[in-house]
């Protein structure tokens, strides 16, 4: 089960982003805490897809394999708000 953490969202040009995928938070003196990343919680838990528009560093002069950020559909943001996630 998904924590009760909110998972941030960057707007940027009435976009919604979201970037995190290390899926790890620091905790009282320095130590990190495992968690599922924001986007495999969105995928897996809200059932909300999105889609990758980030280059991968090593390939950035293609566009079949995309990165991050995931890119939020505004019907997916309000569901996000909504829930109060």
């Amino acid at each position: 089960m998904a924590s009760n953490r909110l998972i941030p969202l960057r707007i940027s040009n009435k976009k919604a982003y979201v970037w995190d995928i290390d899926g790890e938070t620091k905790g009282p003196h320095t130590t990190t805490h495992s968690r599922p990343s924001d986007i495999a919680t969105l995928r897996s838990y809200h059932r909300l897809c999105g889609v990758l528009t980030g280059t991968l560093p090593h390939l950035s002069q293609q566009n079949v394999f995309l990165g991050v950020p995931l890119l939020l559909m505004p019907e997916e943001v309000v569901l996000l708000v909504e829930k109060g996630r």
